[in-house]
């Protein structure tokens, strides 16, 4: 029997929480960059791919598109326990900070 080393089996997949957009044009994706998961968007009609976030403090938890042009997404807890929301344009141009009740419970639910 292979052993696999601990830290093999808890680490971050290459690419994983694959999302078609509603309209069938891109395919978004988690992948690891800069030691966190990212979020990416590739054309499927062009096949180009864009690293839409580029975060190295905290990996993107959950994701989910919001029409064909805009994504949400949740970044793991922080130093103060609490989860960010943000919400982003396909092509990364317009990130923006969802502002969150203090001590409100955020999740996505797909």
């Amino acid at each position: 029997m292979r052993r696999i080393a601990t830290e093999d089996f808890f680490k971050d997949p290459d690419k994983s929480s694959f999302h078609i957009s509603p309209d069938g044009q891109y395919i978004s994706y988690l992948q690891a960059s800069q030691g966190k998961l990212n979020l990416f968007v590739q054309s499927l009609t062009e096949g180009s791919t864009k690293q839409i976030t580029s975060y190295a403090d905290e990996s993107i938890k959950n994701y989910f598109w919001a029409g064909d042009d805009k994504l949400f997404y949740m970044k793991e807890k922080d130093s103060t326990e609490s989860y960010k929301m943000f919400s982003v344009t396909k092509d990364g141009s317009a990130i923006n900070l969802i502002q969150i009740v203090t001590k409100a419970r955020v999740d996505i639910i797909d």
